[in-house]
C-alpha cells in the first residue's frame, strides 16, 4: 500500500507537469486572439478582442498565475514586442505605435507615419524595425529606429510588394529580414541593409502563408496543399539560396505561427488553428500534441526560453508550459507517407560540427548505397549499404575524425544517383 501511494505521488505530478496548462485567471470571455509576446518566464502580454466589442490587453508578471488588464490609448492591436517586464511596444492596424516603460501602466505614442502597421521587432532598447502598409493599396513600408522609438524613419516602400501581417515578414536582426509577397508570382525576398533594398531568394513560386527564421541563414516557410488538406514545409539553411521541401504530411490548411526554441534551431513548434506540432530535427518530422480543450483555435505562440512558452487562442484561452510542453514524455510522431520520388535531402545543420543528419527517400524497395567523399573524391565514410523498404530515412553522421572543409555525400538506389555538398566547420 505504501509503495502504491508513493508511486501515485511520484508519477502523477510528473504526468500533469508534462503538459500545456490552460490559464484562465482573471481573463474575461473573449472573441479573437490577435498577438502575444513574452520577455522571460514570468512576463508576457497579449491582445484579444472581447465579446463585448471592447479591446483586451492583458499582462502577467508571475508566469500567468494572474493576468491583469492594461488600459491602452488605442485598440485594434496588430503586434506586440516585449523586451523586458517594463519595456514593450504595440502597433495598430490604424498606423499607431505606442511605447510603455513601466509595464503597460502608461503609454507614449511614437512618431511614425504610415497607412497601417502590422509588425514590430525591437532587438534591444534602442534598435527596432516595423512594417506595414504605406498606402491604401497595402504596399509594403519598412520603418526603423535607433533611439528607443523616438522617431521611426521610413526606409523603403518597395513596389509590387503587398503587406499582409506579421506572419509574412521576419527580421532576425537590425539589418537582415525576409518578406514573402503573394503578388508578383509569389516570391520571397531578403534584405541585408535593414529593408532599404530587397533581393528575391530562390524560393519556389508557390503559395506560403507563414515564414519564420532562426537566424540570417536558417528559416522555414509554410504553405498548404488544399486538395490534400496538408501543410507543406520548406526549409533553407543558407539564407534563401537553396530551399528544400522537408515535410508534406501534417494535416491542416490554416496556419497560425511557428516558433523556434532559443539556442536550438532543431526544436520548432508549429501552431495551426486546430492543432499543435513539434519537431526536434529541424522540421523533417513532427509530433502532434493534444491539448485539453479539443478544439484548439490557436492564433499565436511564443517562447521566452527553452522551457517556458505560451499559446494564445480564441475565446480568451491561454496555454502555458514550463517544460517545453513535456516534449520528452509526449512524443507521437506522425507516420511517414510513401514518397512519390527518390530524393536525397540537404544535410542539416550545414555547416556543422561535428554531427549532422542526412535524409533520403525512396518510393519503392531498393538497395541503398550512401557514402561520403572529400573534395578529392576519396571515400571517407559509408553510411548505408543495404536493402531498404519504401519510405524516408535519416542517418546521423559524425565527423569527429574529419578536418574542416567541403565534403560530398552521394546516394545510389538502383538506377537513381544524387550527390550534395556539405561543410564541416570546426
Amino acid at each position: 500500500m505504501n509503495i502504491l501511494v508513493f508511486l501515485i505521488l511520484f508519477i502523477v505530478p510528473n504526468i500533469l507537469h508534462s503538459q500545456w496548462i490552460q490559464q484562465r485567471n482573471y481573463i474575461p470571455k473573449m472573441n479573437t486572439g490577435r498577438t502575444i509576446d513574452a520577455s522571460d518566464k514570468n512576463s508576457a502580454a497579449f491582445y484579444s478582442t472581447l465579446i463585448s466589442g471592447e479591446q483586451g490587453f492583458y499582462m502577467t508578471l508571475d508566469g500567468g498565475q494572474t493576468w491583469n488588464p492594461r488600459i491602452i490609448p488605442e485598440g485594434f492591436v496588430s503586434d506586440i514586442c516585449m523586451i523586458n517586464r517594463d519595456t514593450l511596444w504595440y502597433c495598430t492596424t490604424s498606423a499607431s505605435m505606442y511605447l510603455s516603460t513601466d509595464g503597460g501602466l502608461n503609454w507614449e505614442k511614437q512618431n511614425i507615419s504610415s497607412y497601417g502597421l502590422g509588425y514590430i521587432e525591437v532587438f534591444d532598447k534602442f534598435y527596432g524595425v516595423a512594417a506595414g502598409e504605406g498606402n491604401s493599396a497595402n504596399q509594403l513600408s519598412i520603418f526603423r529606429t535607433a533611439s528607443l522609438g523616438v522617431g521611426w524613419n521610413r526606409i523603403s516602400n518597395p513596389t509590387n510588394l503587398v503587406f499582409v501581417d506579421w506572419r509574412t515578414i521576419d527580421f532576425v536582426d537590425y539589418n537582415t529580414g525576409y518578406f514573402y509577397s503573394n503578388t508578383n508570382k509569389q516570391k520571397l525576398y531578403k534584405s541585408t541593409d535593414g529593408g532599404t533594398n530587397w533581393v528575391q531568394t530562390n524560393f519556389p513560386e508557390v503559395s506560403a502563408q507563414l515564414i519564420k527564421f532562426y537566424n540570417k541563414d536558417i528559416g522555414i516557410a509554410c504553405g498548404a496543399d488544399w486538395d490534400r488538406k496538408k501543410f507543406i514545409i520548406y526549409r533553407t539553411f543558407d539564407g534563401g539560396n537553396f530551399w528544400e521541401t522537408i515535410s508534406t504530411n501534417m494535416p491542416g490548411t490554416v496556419m497560425s505561427d511557428i516558433e523556434y526554441l532559443p539556442e536550438n534551431p532543431n526544436f520548432i513548434w508549429f501552431l495551426s488553428y486546430n492543432d499543435l506540432f513539434f519537431s526536434k530535427n529541424g522540421g523533417v518530422d513532427w509530433s502532434k500534441h493534444e491539448l485539453s480543450n479539443g478544439n484548439l483555435m490557436g492564433r499565436d505562440i511564443v517562447f521566452a526560453d527553452e522551457q517556458n512558452g505560451w499559446i494564445l487562442c480564441d475565446d480568451g484561452i491561454i496555454y502555458y508550459t514550463a517544460n517545453n510542453g513535456g516534449i520528452v514524455t509526449d512524443v507521437n510522431y506522425l507516420p511517414s507517407s510513401i514518397p512519390d520520388n527518390y530524393n536525397l535531402y540537404q544535410n542539416y545543420p550545414n555547416p556543422f560540427n561535428p554531427a549532422t543528419v542526412i535524409s533520403y527517400s525512396l518510393p519503392r524497395e531498393g538497395f541503398v548505397s550512401l557514402r561520403v567523399y572529400d573534395i578529392l573524391g576519396n571515400e571517407v565514410a559509408e553510411l548505408a549499404n543495404e536493402q531498404k523498404s519504401a519510405g524516408t530515412y535519416r542517418v546521423d553522421f559524425n565527423a569527429d575524425n574529419l578536418s574542416s572543409g567541403v565534403y560530398f555525400y552521394r546516394i545510389k538506389i538502383d538506377g537513381f544517383a544524387q550527390a550534395k555538398k556539405m561543410i564541416i566547420q570546426k
